[in-house]
Order: C-alpha cells, then structure tokens, then sequence
C-alpha cells in the first residue's frame, strides 16, 4: 500500500514539474527578438531557449507589440516578458530576475545631412519614439530630457523600431530614438545617420508578475549566470552571430574583383597569341620553295606576327602596372593590412603594419614570419584570428594596445576569412585603423557633458544624475546618507574689489578645498554662480560637520596667506529615504541661509 502510494506521489509530482509550460511576451526588436517565418528568433529567445531547454521547461512564445507586453503582463496574459529594462514604476508592480541578460542604452538616429550632435540641437525637431519605450518614457529617458532642458521637442509614437527608421528615410521626422543593438542593424539599410548622442545605460532583465514563478526564474538566473562567466559559452556565441557583421572597405573588394577579372583576361590573349605564333611559325617552317607570292605572304605574316608581339608586351606591361598600382594602394594605405595562412604564417603585410609592429612591439615582421614568434604572449590577438578561420565569419573588434614606451592607442580590428576556388578557408586577412583620435573626442565630449569648465567639478546636471544613482542605491542598502549645500559668503565683494579674475580663482580655490577633505566616493558639484552641493555617502550627519570643520579650517589658513577672506556657509542634512531629492537639496538649502544668517549676526 505504502509502495503504491509512492508511486501515486512520484507521478503527480512529476507531471507537475515536466508540465510547466511558460507563456513568455516577446516583441519587435531586432536583433534581440523578432518574428521571422513564424518563428521567434534573436539573442534573448535563442539564450532563453537553451537555458530552459536544459531546465526542461516548456516555453510558448507571444508576439505583442512592445506598448502592449506590460499590460498583457499585469493581467496575467503572459508569464514571463522578455528583456525590459528596470524603472522604479514597473518594480512597483513586477518582479525582476537578479542576473541582467545584456547591458542596453539609448541612441539618435538622423537623416542625412542634418546636424545633430548634442542634445541641444534636438531644440523644436520633430522626433519619433517607440510606444511605452523605457528610452521615451523612463526615468531618464528622452520625455525628461525634454521637459528639463525646455527642447519644445514633438514626439511621434510608432509602434516598432523599424517604423521609425522608415519614418526617418521618408523624412516625416527629423530624428528618431531606438536602443543600441536595433540602432546598429538598421541604420544602414534605411540610409539615414549615426549621431554622437548615446544616453540612459541601463540593464535588461525577465520580467514577471506572478510571486510564484520566483523559485523558477532562481533556476534560470543561476544558469545565466553560468553561461555569462564562461566566455566560450552559448551566451557569447549567440551575441556574436547577431551581432558581427562583415565591414571589408569597399575599394578593397572592388579592386580585388577588377584586378582578378583583368589578370584571367590578359592571360587568356597571353596564351591564344602564343599559340597562333607557334603555330604560323611551324607553318613557314615546313615551306622548303617559296614564291614571290608566298615571301609577300610570309612578309605580311612577319609583320602581322611583330604586331602581335607588340599588343602583348603592351597587354604584360598594363597587367604589371595594374599589379603596381594595387601594391601602391595598399602599401601607401593608412590601414594596417596583413595577411596569414591557417597556421597564422604571414604571407603578406603591408609598410604600415609592419612599422605599427616595430614601434609598438619592437620586433621585425616580414613574410614567412609567424605570428607567434613576433607577437608572444598576445593571446588575445592569436585568438582573433583563430575565430576568423574557425566561425568564417567577419568580425569587428575595438581595442587598446600599449606601446613599448607605455602609451596606450586605440584600434579598430576587422578580421575576415579568405577562401580558395573550392570555397575552403585558406588563411584569414586583418584591416587594423588607428581610431585613437575618435576614441579621444568621444572622451572629451563626454567630459565638456559632466564638468564645469571653471572649477574642474562635476556640474549641475552631471552632481544630480549621480546623486540619484547612489540615493537609489542607498535605499536598497539601507546607508546613511548626507548632503550638504554651501554657498561663497562674499564672491561679490572679492568680484568688486579684486576683479572677475580673483573671484574665479576664490570659486576654484573653494572647490577645491572641498574636494580635498571628502572621499573619492562622495559628489561634489557646482549648483550654479556661487553655490556648490555635495553628496556624502554612507556618512552621518556629525561626520559631515567634522568634513564642514576642516573645510573651513583650510579656508582661514588661505585666507591669512592669500589676504583674502575666503568664507563659505554651509547647510547639512541627513536623507531619510522615503524624501525626494528636490525636497532634501531645499531643507539644506534653507540650513545654509539659516546659517549664514547667524553668522552675519555674530559678525555684527
């Protein structure tokens, strides 16, 4: 009896656990996920696939338009949606798994010939956004960027990403906003722009309502997690197979192509000439009496015979310019050419990559040499090449390599298999482009976004963002935090009686200061004319008046020695947590003027 019911409980049991099947809300974004077919494809369903393969879960997929995931999610309609980024709105309603499947933010897209490089040329332009997108509508997507700036921007919601690409090639907008990945695979197709503009890095999670379902997404959040720290796994090969694409310059395939049907067409004449010589030749040979007629003949035949011999030295001499010009244009190319054979012996390298390899690692490349001999210890770089003649794919990698005298630069790497008349991989080809210049721009941009040109601190916009970073993050860690406000006592009387340039000088000597007496992990940012806001994490609020003490401290030794008074009031405040962030910055904005009120009493 007690056998049989064993039996019952095992079967019940596992019909319950083998039969789970998840409704899983999948969208149009290529090429995350989409339909093609009737079947869903992309990165997430082709990670989420193996992984609840090997969990046996069953899986059946939903396609909804994107503005239509959520609420089928809320009510139940779907399980599980995937790959929806986090906000504070949506967590009050669902739950998210722990281990993030890819890292996502957002770019601007334009038409061609319009100039966008910043967020202030999007001023009174016509925008489309995808319906419900965390990029539109998300905490610092570009609805608040609008709204803080005052851009007058006008949205046109569409219902997909491709839709607003087709939008911007019929020019019914002016620009558009999609993630990254979609961003990189459709902005050629539709001939539109590229701009500078990336904004809002978030992580891209599952996304579930029912409190049930958490033991199960546990099991896939450990397998992800797996397969995300092995980097030979599914996870790594699946994003390169979306994501790599072939980018042969376009002058290099068309020359190879012309050059190739040039050279077997010359070799052609080369040999039909050569044979109609041999065989006149023989001819005349054999004649023993010859005619007047027949010397006339062979006269002619003589002449016709040097003409001959002159279009095929004029047809060899074209076919060895052709073959200079193409060595000119490689060797005289800005790019670093070089290619090897399978056991990655170099057959090839142009000037450029081989002066690039001399200064930057001090040895001589020539043909016959080995990669491994010339480059030891580059790992890295060997492994490149074996995945050009493994996967026969074409790949792009962005990299920095360290000179010899320690400098650092920056390359682009675009590896490509060759292939024989057979259609066998025979050796692999490297296009190398020194992008150091892009790289740096790209730097500087970045810091004219975050730094305050005078004081070298973060600026306002750049203090707030990071400030609401680590808020976010001190609420799920339950830290103390305190942010004080400070205000230059009297700038205006330093402007007046030493000039502008004293009082700039007073505001970086303050800042500066400042900076010194807090820790590296804590914010200090100028608010705006003479005022400055710091953000002091993990910090209660008697550390931060020994920090206030110090500070000032140094100002009245400064003061004595510039014969300057360099003065400042301050304004603390411990965040409770449960406060917004305008709501604190205006408690310590009015603790700094209460304090500054006293002070100028006690100097009366």
């Amino acid at each position: 009896m007690k056998k049989t019911l064993l039996i019952l409980l095992i079967l019940v049991v596992s019909t319950f656990y083998f039969g789970i099947t998840l409704k899983v809300g999948v969208y149009e974004n290529p090429p995350l996920s989409y339909a093609e077919g009737g079947k869903i494809k992309g990165i997430l369903p082709d990670i989420f696939n193996y992984i609840t393969k090997k969990e046996n879960i069953n899986v059946k997929y939903i396609y909804l338009p994107f503005s239509e995931t959520l609420d089928s999610l809320e009510n139940d309609l779907v399980d599980i949606v995937l790959g929806a980024g986090y906000t504070e709105e949506r967590n009050k309603i669902f739950y998210y798994n722990k281990i993030p499947f890819y890292i996502n933010y957002g770019k601007i897209y334009t038409q061609k010939n319009e100039k966008i490089n910043a967020f202030f040329d999007l001023k009174n332009k016509k925008i489309g956004v995808l319906k419900k997108d965390i990029f539109y509508i998300g905490d610092k997507g570009i609805k608040k960027i609008n709204d803080e700036f005052d851009l007058n921007i006008k949205f046109k919601e569409y219902d997909t990403y491709e839709e607003i690409f087709e939008a911007l090639s019929k020019k019914e907008i002016e620009a558009g906003v999609v993630n990254r990945f979609a961003g990189k695979l459709l902005y050629k197709k539709y001939n539109v722009s590229e701009t500078p503009i990336s904004f809002y890095l978030i992580n891209v999670y599952l996304t579930y309502h029912n409190p049930e379902l958490k033991d199960l997404i546990s099991k896939i959040d450990r397998e992800l997690k797996n397969l995300k720290d092995t980097p030979d796994s599914i996870y790594y090969q699946v994003i390169n197979k979306y994501t790599h694409r072939s980018e042969i310059p376009t002058w290099v395939t068309l020359l190879l192509i012309v050059s190739i049907i040039a050279f077997i067409l010359l070799l052609f004449i080369i040999w039909l000439m050569e044979k109609l010589i041999k065989k006149r030749t023989f001819e005349l040979r054999n004649q023993v009496e010859l005619s007047k007629k027949q010397k006339e003949e062979i006269e002619r035949l003589f002449n016709s015979l040097n003409e001959y011999t002159k279009e095929l030295n004029v047809t060899k001499e074209k076919l060895a310019n052709s073959e200079k010009l193409l060595k000119s244009i490689i060797e005289n190319s800005m790019d670093g050419i070089l290619y090897v054979d399978k056991e990655l012996n170099v057959i090839f390298a142009n000037s450029i990559f081989k002066y690039w390899t001399k200064r930057d690692f001090g040895r001589d490349l020539k043909e016959g040499d080995n990669l491994k001999d010339i480059f030891k210890g580059e790992d890295r770089f060997f492994d490149e090449f074996n995945l050009a003649l493994k996967n026969e794919k074409n790949f792009i990698i962005e990299k920095p390599i360290k000179r010899l005298d320690g400098s650092i630069y920056w390359v682009s790497n675009n590896y490509y298999p060759i292939y024989n008349d057979k259609s066998e991989i025979i050796g692999a080809a490297l296009i190398s482009r020194d992008i150091t210049e892009l790289k740096e721009n790209e730097e500087k941009l970045r810091h004219f976004a975050y730094y305050d040109s005078l004081t070298k601190i973060f600026n306002r916009r750049a203090g707030f963002y990071f400030m609401e970073e680590l808020i976010l993050l001190s609420k799920r860690e339950k830290t103390p935090v305190t942010i004080g406000f400070i205000d230059v006592d009297n700038l205006k009387t330093i402007n007046d009686k030493y000039g502008h340039a004293a009082g700039d000088k007073a505001l970086q000597i303050i800042a500066n200061v400042i900076k010194k007496h807090i820790r590296k992990s804590d914010i200090v940012a100028r608010y705006g004319g003479d005022e400055f806001f710091v953000f002091l994490y993990n910090c209660k609020l008697e550390d931060a008046k020994r920090i206030e003490k110090n500070i000032i401290d140094e100002l009245t030794k400064i003061s004595k020695k510039e014969n300057i008074n360099y003065s400042v009031s301050f304004g603390f405040v411990e965040y409770n947590h449960e406060e917004t962030l305008d709501s604190i910055i205006s408690k310590a904005d009015e603790v700094m003027y209460e304090n500054k009120k006293k002070k100028r009493i006690s100097f009366k």
